[in-house]
Order: structure tokens, then sequence, then C-alpha cells
């Protein structure tokens, strides 16, 4: 019996670092506790979170030149969600004009954005942000299918002796 227990709590505690996401109100027969003081925190208007999940991409056109691309799901209601992707840009040493077209994608839903002219003078690897952009979804509609998620920017130059047009990274907003 005991080795039972504690091979199920070792399979439990291994198990622990997959999880994405924690849903405060599906815990069983407790009653939900709504707090300011969560782990989970509050969002910008100070509002209790009781689902956050986090991801990342990453582009993989080149090694030196990459886009990166962060995003932060949240809810304070558990019916609806704010999907909050941050693009960022992976480089060295840059000098780009200005571009418009960038795109950010969740589900069906697009926003675009422009950068303006990058420069730097780098010899050490730098990251810039280019955009933040956040999308309202159905907690319903995403506990059924996955939403994709992505960004792009189009660079179209050289960079690193390698010729590159748009820049790519995709993920997939999942609930646990």
């Amino acid at each position: 019996m005991k080795s039972r227990f504690f091979a199920l709590l070792t399979a439990c505690l291994l198990l622990l670092p997959l999880v994405a996401c924690v849903r405060r109100d599906r815990l069983p027969d407790r009653q939900t506790v709504y707090s300011a003081e969560s782990d989970l925190g509050t969002d910008s208007d100070g509002a209790p979170v009781f689902l956050r999940c986090r991801g990342s991409a990453r582009s993989s056109e080149s090694r030196y030149l990459v886009l990166l691309l962060d995003w932060e799901l949240t809810s304070t209601d558990g019916k609806s969600a704010d999907v909050t992707v941050t693009v960022s840009l992976s480089h060295y040493s840059i000098q780009v004009g200005a571009r418009d077209g960038g795109r950010v994608t969740v589900g069906d839903a697009t926003q675009t954005f422009s950068t303006p002219a990058l420069r730097a003078d780098n010899t050490s690897q730098a990251v810039t942000p280019l955009a933040t952009r956040s999308f309202s979804v159905s907690l319903d509609s995403l506990a059924a299918e996955p939403i994709p998620v992505s960004a792009a920017w189009n660079f179209d130059g050289t960079y690193h002796g390698q010729s590159l047009g748009t820049l790519r990274a995709a993920d997939t907003v999942r609930l646990g």
C-alpha cells in the first residue's frame, strides 16, 4: 500500500512542472477563493487573475536575427481572457529602416504594427521590443480547441550574409 502511494506521489511530482495553467475556479469540492493576494497576481486594473498561461516561440529563418513571440493569457472572470502578445527582435549589430506590415494573429483576429528605423552597434546579442498587441478570446472556445498565435515582421534585407524576407514565429495558445 505504501509503495503504491509513493509511486503515485512520485508520478504527481514529476508531472507538476508540466502544468502550464492554474485554474483556481476548478478545484474539486472547494469554494472558489478570490484574492488579490493570490500567487497569480492581478491584471493592470488591479483585478485578481484566476487563470494565467504563458508561451513563446521564435523564428527559424536565421540564427543571428530572430523574431521572438511571447504570449500571456490572463482571465479575471473565468469566461473570457485577454491574450497579450509581445513581439521582439533578437539581434547583434543592426541598421534597418522603418518597416510597415508587421502582423500579430491570434485565432482569426489580426492586428498590424509598424517599426521605426533600428540602429544598434552591438557586439553581443540584444533584444529590441517591436510591438505589443492584445486580443480577447472566449475561454469556452479555447477549451474546445487550442488557438494559433503568430507574428510576422518583414525584414527584407541581408543579415550576417544571409538574405532574409519575412521573419515568422508561431505557437499555440492552449489551456493546460
